[in-house]
């Protein structure tokens, strides 16, 4: 009537599921409240009564109890946690890296300015042109395109987003044309601009909702991370080589970074995982997506807050990149070399600065929208927008604060350059301070619109 031990063991040792239970005998299906309550009391003993003469391999056991026999698969504990974290740490990491690869293409511009003014003959107007280039279509494209992740799927454009990036820069050092440099950069900033909306969609479906903050605040560490990254490459490759090396390495590890989103950058949904504490309205992502006008869009709550905040942080944020280095080897009169390495001081700046806040939030103002850096501004807090009451339009609402956000990363190219050629670098400095300012304020502002919204 019974299986034996041995072949119960060699039944479930190909397949290894969670757990196996089997209850037979002569009861006819019919077990009391009280044999309920004793086999979940052995099923508990269970560990702690058997030798483990086999780790980590299958154990089956019979254990009777009256008429009730039961049989018992301890296999791995807790199989469905364990694989949701391998899961999680998939997407984290790959998630991680690859955004954070983005910056190898980003910061050498900033690295190679004063030999491109040099070499090109070009002027520091022209130089923020440059900026232009790569930032004004990462802001307009994430605008016009924001929702083409929500009905394509993330995990597709944001793996295309980064292989088109890194095969449109893999030449830059072969031109002398300030035109071709203009284009190459142009489709760049292009394709990166869906990179960040749908990694961001990705990466919020696969933790419950009251730790997002933190996921973010960490996870925003890759910007800064890959900050420095791009900096320290950028600078190798320029003194060993020379300015026209910096984009190739990069641009061959953004591709091949964007073809392991593609086969691995994966959703809930698409690996067939549940993820506990999420909002059951945000995980259902194969119903049709909320078509909204990016006019319905900006009415939604802290939009408008969230959006201008983003933008001030986003300016100052690029002002630093863009042209730290300059500054430090015109004005400063640092080699090329110290020039770019002292300027990463900022970065490690923000992934301290990132990483705390967003844990602070969590933890000490339960989630709550508070002065944050641009990581949570445009990440977790737009998509928890574009995802409430139902909507799944996460990466559509990312995509619109990001890219109105980003309208200063491109604004910064002439309006530095200009301010800086006439005013001097003082008076650059003054105006990130009152960026700074505003940015504070209206992050306020939002704090007590966001408030609000989850009474």
């Amino acid at each position: 009537m019974f299986e034996t031990e041995d072949n119960l063991a060699d039944n479930f040792q190909d397949g290894e599921p969670e757990e196996a239970l089997d209850m037979s005998g002569d009861f006819n299906g019919n077990i009391s409240t009280e044999q309920h309550h004793d086999i979940r009391s052995l099923r508990e003993d269970l560990p702690s009564i058997l030798p483990e003469e086999r780790p980590l391999e299958l154990q089956a056991r019979r254990i009777a109890e009256s008429t009730v026999h039961v049989y018992v698969y301890l296999g791995p504990k807790n199989m469905l946690e364990t694989a949701l974290k391998r899961n999680q740490a998939t997407v984290f990491l790959l998630g991680w890296f690859s955004y954070a690869s983005t910056y190898l293409q980003r910061k050498p511009l900033g690295v190679i300015k004063g030999d491109l003014a040099h070499d090109l003959s070009l002027t520091t107007i022209q130089l923020g042109w440059l900026d232009t280039a790569l930032l004004l279509p990462y802001a307009v494209v994430q605008i016009l395109l924001s929702s083409l992740g929500d009905k394509v799927g993330p995990r597709k454009i944001f793996g295309v987003s980064l292989i088109i990036s890194g095969f449109a820069l893999v030449s830059f050092g072969a031109w002398n044309s300030y035109t071709i440099l203009f284009i190459l950069l142009f489709l760049s900033g292009s394709a990166q601009a869906q990179a960040w909306p749908n990694c961001s969609k990705t990466l919020r479906s696969w933790y419950p909702d009251n730790v997002c903050n933190s996921v973010f605040g960490i996870f925003g560490t890759c910007v800064f991370a890959g900050g420095i990254a791009g900096t320290s490459l950028a600078v190798y490759l320029q003194s060993t080589y020379s300015w026209r090396a910096v984009y190739l390495t990069p641009s061959f590890i953004v591709v091949i970074l964007g073809v392991f989103v593609l086969l691995l950058f994966k959703s809930p949904k698409e690996r067939g995982v549940e993820v506990p504490g999420k909002n059951v309205d945000i995980v259902v992502e194969d119903r049709k997506t909320t078509q909204l006008s990016w006019s319905e869009m900006l009415r939604l709550p802290v939009m408008k807050e969230v959006s201008i905040s983003l933008l001030c942080v986003k300016m100052v944020r690029y002002s630093f990149y863009m042209w730290l280095p300059l500054y430090l080897f015109e004005h400063l009169k640092y080699s090329k070399a110290q020039s770019g390495m002292v300027s990463v001081t900022f970065e490690i700046g923000g992934v301290i600065g990132s990483a705390f806040l967003g844990v602070v939030i969590d933890r000490f103002f339960n989630g709550a929208f508070n002065c944050g850096p641009d990581i949570i501004l445009s990440g977790s807090v737009p998509a928890e927008i574009g995802d409430m009451d139902g909507r799944n339009a996460a990466a559509a609402v990312v995509g619109i604060v990001n890219g109105i956000g980003s309208i200063g990363t491109f604004l910064e190219g002439p309006v530095i350059g200009f301010i800086s050629q006439v005013y001097g670098w003082v008076g650059m400095f003054i105006l990130m301070i009152s960026l700074s300012v505003v940015g504070m304020v209206f992050s306020f502002l939002g704090a007590a619109v966001y408030a609000k919204t989850r009474l």
